[in-house]
């Protein structure tokens, strides 16, 4: 049975604060939800089932601590989805081998100033596909376990390890020649011998990257346009998919 505490308790965790005291995060939809479901050492909380999925889950799965088949209309009252199809879970947030503050993996990911939920999800997955498992983002970069990231970044969110992080304190931990820095006035990147490339800079949506982190780049690289071209400017998740392509192509 739900209980209007498990109500009120779901629908809290839409707020980031509660997320950060809890370590839960709210997760919807079938495909989704069963991603997160079989990845290894995921944990969720409570899992609701609308009655139209009751037949899938007639045992409860070994990561899953409560089990609950609830009505379809109350569980679209707690979704933020349009349209729910059947599922819901409280998912605990992923735990990381701890590993060495000061060290930076051999490729690393810096996201500045991301405030899009959908372009950081996209992000999170691209990485994951290209065997990133570490980013590190500005801390006024929307947050990684907001309900729209989570929709967008699937069970990678589990997989790749956010980190927020001031600029200031991740310089710190970068070498003098390694950082590259996204922006349209940039070198092209045909131009660039990738093996040199150890951390890529991806600013924000609208305002690209900040001064000081462009300052601090060692070089400034581009996606070149069609010279018939009047876009302005790459989605953010857009320009990161490329570059990566390109940075960890054959």
């Amino acid at each position: 049975m739900l209980t209007k505490s498990d109500k009120n308790w779901i629908k809290s965790l839409q707020d980031k604060t509660i997320r950060a005291l809890s370590c839960e995060f709210v997760a919807e939809g079938k495909k989704l939800v069963l991603e997160l479901l079989q990845e290894p050492g995921s944990t969720c909380r409570i899992l609701l089932v609308g009655n139209s999925l009751a037949n899938d889950f007639i045992t409860k799965p070994q990561n899953v601590e409560r089990l609950v088949f609830v009505d379809e209309q109350i569980l679209q009252s707690l979704s933020s989805l349009k349209t729910n199809n059947g599922l819901l879970g409280i998912f605990k947030y992923p735990e990381f081998p701890s590993r060495p503050t000061n060290e930076l993996p051999s490729f690393t990911l810096y996201l500045d100033q991301i405030k899009d939920p959908g372009n950081l999800g996209t992000i999170i997955r691209t990485a994951d596909w290209f065997g990133i498992k570490k980013i590190y983002c500005s801390r006024d970069c929307v947050d990684p376990f907001n309900s729209k990231v989570i929709q967008s970044s699937m069970a990678s969110i589990l997989r790749v390890e956010i980190n927020s992080i001031d600029w200031e304190e991740f310089h710190v931990l970068a070498s003098e020649n390694s950082i590259y820095a996204a922006t349209p006035e940039g070198e092209s990147y045909f131009h660039i011998n990738k093996s040199e490339v150890k951390i890529l800079c991806i600013g924000n949506e609208s305002n690209g990257l900040r001064n000081f982190v462009l300052q601090d780049a060692y070089k400034k690289i581009t996606i070149p346009k069609a010279s018939n071209s009047k876009t302005e400017s790459l989605n953010a998740a857009v320009a990161t998919a490329i570059l990566l392509a390109w940075k960890f192509s054959n």
